[in-house]
């Protein structure tokens, strides 16, 4: 049994984050849900859920990552902070200190760029955005248009909807069993002119290089990342028997 920390957007693809959940408790694996505050939102149902750290907290004992946590996986949600947590420097930091111990990292679609920093010259699967294939180049990882990719210590997959697959890889990973889905690249290029400059992808880029980057605005709306009237005091703390999505394997 295995210990993963799951690094979730605060306001949450419904359809990712409980399928992960599902399936590591299913598989027999214990997890510790983390986000940016210590309050998420499911983005279907609105229903607020109270965590006991963030990835702050956690970063504080970051040594602890490959002792007390075994693996990573990162949950999307909203765009705006999704693309947030892209230069979280406490979630990059623990993605760092994962990668140094060789533990399995997950994620999905819009959220792959964050993994960005341990991708070169690995496979992966990404959101077939414009962008996101601008930073996932300069990253030098390799692109295949396949629903879920496993390369070395990393597993990704396309879309949230592909997260059953992904998260049933990264249990077989933790438990020493082979790959179960070697699904081929379907061909598809992302198409379209990228409109410059993109300054998510400029930011990273140059912090990358190493150059100043705080002349560059890169807009979140993160003063309400909650639905209209929802109140966090009453957010609810994450339990299973309630969950509205069955893990299936």
């Amino acid at each position: 049994m295995s210990n993963v920390l799951v690094i979730s957007a605060r306001l949450f693809n419904s359809t990712e984050f409980w399928m992960t959940l599902g399936i590591l408790q299913n598989r027999g694996h214990t997890f510790e849900v983390v986000s940016t505050k210590h309050v998420i939102q499911d983005a279907e149902t609105l229903k607020g859920f109270r965590l006991e750290r963030t990835v702050k907290e956690v970063n504080a004992i970051v040594e602890m990552v490959g002792d007390k946590f075994d693996a990573i996986v990162i949950i999307s949600g909203r765009v705006d902070f999704t693309q947030a947590n892209w230069m979280n420097p406490f979630i990059l930091n623990l993605i760092r200190a994962a990668e140094s111990k060789n533990k399995p990292i997950a994620t999905t679609g819009y959220a792959v760029p964050t993994i960005r920093e341990v991708v070169e010259g690995k496979a992966i699967s990404f959101y077939p955005a414009t962008n996101v294939r601008s930073i996932m180049v300069r990253a030098d990882a390799v692109l295949r248009n396949a629903e879920v990719t496993v390369s070395q210590n990393v597993i990704t997959a396309e879309h949230p909807h592909a997260a059953r697959m992904m998260v049933i890889e990264l249990c077989n990973m933790l438990e020493g069993k082979p790959t179960e889905f070697n699904l081929p690249d379907k061909g598809f290029e992302t198409r379209g002119l990228e409109q410059r400059p993109i300054g998510i992808v400029e930011k990273l880029r140059r912090m990358r290089q190493g150059e100043d980057v705080s002349n560059i605005p890169v807009k979140y709306d993160l003063d309400n990342p909650y639905a209209p009237g929802f109140d966090s005091s009453k957010a609810n703390r994450i339990t299973f028997h309630e969950q509205p999505v069955e893990a299936i394997e």
